[in-house]
């Protein structure tokens, strides 16, 4: 099953579900805020033909949700693989967003990936003035793992605390354990980082300003690359 949310469902709470869903995901939340997904158990698993690839998918515009204490399991054949997607592109009107979302809170979740392919645990390239906080993330996977990811695809993201997250990736490829590209403003510190893959970044910054990283545990152990 899927609960979705959008349109005048704004302050509503999706808490203490257990989903067991394969080749879909179990949340959506599209042009929607103040949604609060808290303490539910997810696992989900998609086949190499899959046509959804998230356990919680966030599309559109929408400002002050909270994604927070819930365990997700996602095992997964398929191309792609996210633990929390929240995507500029708009898969259900074809469109990308034209603004910024804000003011997330993403906190104390367990994500654990299992992939053939590529993984990653939380995604966006559409979010600013957001915390991602203590969160415990583990990857194994055939291709490439990343545990926090921030992209620039509408517009240069910014104001990010990503702060006291564990992150630990095994990957047959590469290794991304917070990758800030593009952004601006950015806090990383308090992280515990560990990798044992073919090659591993602890904390990659590209064309990025006033990124502050600070106090990470730092441990990369790489092979061939």
């Amino acid at each position: 099953v899927s609960i979705t949310f959008e349109g005048d469902a704004e302050g509503s709470l999706i808490r203490d579900f257990n989903f067991m869903n394969y080749n879909k995901n179990a949340i959506i939340l599209n042009d929607i805020s103040d949604i609060t997904v808290s303490n539910n158990n997810i696992t989900v698993i998609f086949n190499e033909r899959s046509s959804q690839d998230s356990a919680i998918f966030v599309s559109g515009v929408g400002d002050n949700n909270i994604i927070s204490n819930n365990n997700i399991y996602v095992n997964s054949k398929n191309d792609y693989a996210y633990g929390i997607s929240i995507s500029s592109y708009n898969p259900y009107n074809y469109r990308f967003n034209r603004e910024f979302s804000k003011g997330y809170e993403i906190i104390n979740n367990n994500i654990i990936i299992i992939s053939k392919n590529m993984a990653e645990a939380i995604f966006s390239d559409t979010l600013v003035e957001s915390d991602i906080i203590s969160n415990k993330i583990n990857i194994i996977s055939d291709g490439c793992g990343y545990g926090i990811a921030c992209v620039d695809v509408i517009g240069r993201p910014y104001g990010w605390n990503i702060s006291g997250n564990e992150i630990i990736i095994h990957s047959k490829e590469m290794a991304y354990l917070i990758e800030i590209h593009m952004s601006d403003n950015m806090v990383i510190e308090n992280n515990y980082l560990y990798s044992q893959s073919n090659a591993s970044y602890g904390v990659a910054t590209h064309m990025s300003n006033n990124i502050s990283i600070n106090n990470n545990n730092i441990n990369i152990f790489s092979s061939n690359l």
